[in-house]
């Protein structure tokens, strides 16, 4: 799939090897996405922002703008939509390691911060939550990709519900109590 931006997704490394791990799947959708492991104490790679290029972080900070109103008031054109954003950081890890990263890397936050008001309900049930808006990583790429460059995400979801029906067939099958009745 080809993408009008750069993607970077920020992973805690618990996410690493991770058999559920999303990222992991946009990489081979999107072969230009990198996967960037960062622990909150690691120094922060200089050469990840670029200076002179529109970088956007995914994250639901305090002064986060929503995405779908980003171009709403807008007289831009679609071509000079597309061009603004060049590269796109997702971070990838339970809301407290993402919160972690988001208050370890001061650079993240001199970035342009994108929140969703109105993105669908996670289509990703193989692993919980108890946040209620919480979403995959690949369906947060997925919705940004959408939202800022109306773009077809299909391929992304096949992939996401192909690894779904994989866990569902070998997930262990809860036996029949031998005194319910059949």
């Amino acid at each position: 799939m080809s993408v009008p931006a750069n993607i970077t997704i920020i992973q805690d490394p618990s996410e690493t090897l991770h058999a559920k791990n999303t990222a992991r799947l946009l990489t081979l959708a999107i072969p230009s996405c990198q996967i960037v492991t960062l622990d909150g104490i690691t120094e922060w790679p200089q050469t990840l922002i670029k200076q002179n290029q529109c970088t956007v972080v995914i994250y639901p900070s305090e002064n986060a703008q929503p995405i779908e109103t980003l171009y709403l008031a807008s007289d831009m054109s679609l071509d000079e939509k597309l061009a603004g954003i060049e590269h796109i950081i997702l971070l990838d890890g339970s809301w407290r390691k993402t919160r972690k990263l988001w208050l370890s890397y001061p650079e993240l936050q001199q970035c342009t911060t994108l929140t969703f008001s109105n993105a669908p309900s996670t289509q990703y049930a193989i692993r919980k939550t108890t946040q209620s808006h919480s979403m995959s990583t690949l369906e947060a790429c997925a919705y940004t990709l959408e939202q800022l460059f109306d773009s077809d995400t299909s391929v992304l979801y096949a992939l996401l519900n192909a690894m779904q029906s994989h866990w569902q067939r070998h997930e262990p099958h809860t036996k029949t109590n031998i005194e319910d009745p059949i």
